[in-house]
């Protein structure tokens, strides 16, 4: 899982729906471009290659026949580089998803706190206020909820083993 910063989970709580909705989308898009890809990969392939086939080609031919290799080689290169990048997504969504349960392990007056200011993206003074909490142990108290996600977020644990803690 890939290292997150407490500036990164306040951007996660405050967007998570907006960029999970952007990731299934571009996640749709790049199984379209596969699924076109293999459908092209399928029109130009051609009978295994073998001595006496190509014996047979005059040099016409065997221009367009490697024309129709390189092709099937660019095609099979941007499945996997395709392939990659919904790796990333999954990624992506993954680490989101984990943020969001880390959150939602949070109880009581710290949950409280990180909801109004970065899930609600409330003003940071009005929180603070109708907390009636003076400053310095609402801070503290918003600063350790913060800490509490990432640590959770970094820990050895499953996303699984997080979620039956809750």
């Amino acid at each position: 899982m890939k290292e997150v910063t407490i500036d990164e989970i306040k951007k996660i709580l405050g967007s998570r729906e907006e960029r999970i909705r952007e990731l299934w989308r571009r996640s749709r898009g790049l199984y379209e471009e596969l699924e076109n890809h293999e459908e092209l990969i399928k029109s130009v392939s051609l009978p295994s290659s073998n001595s006496l086939y190509e014996n047979q080609l005059n040099e016409k031919n065997r221009d367009l026949f490697d024309v129709i290799i390189r092709q099937k080689q660019l095609g099979y290169e941007q499945e996997q580089e395709i392939g990659q990048l919904l790796l990333e997504i999954n990624g992506e969504i993954e680490q989101i998803n984990r943020i969001w349960i880390c959150y939602q392990m949070l109880r009581g007056m710290p949950f409280h706190i990180v909801t109004r200011l970065y899930v609600d993206r409330e003003l940071y003074r009005i929180v603070e206020t109708e907390s009636r909490m003076n400053h310095r142990a609402f801070e503290t108290m918003r600063k350790n909820a913060l800490e509490s996600i990432k640590a959770n977020y970094d820990s050895r644990e499953t996303t699984i083993e997080l979620i039956r803690k809750m």
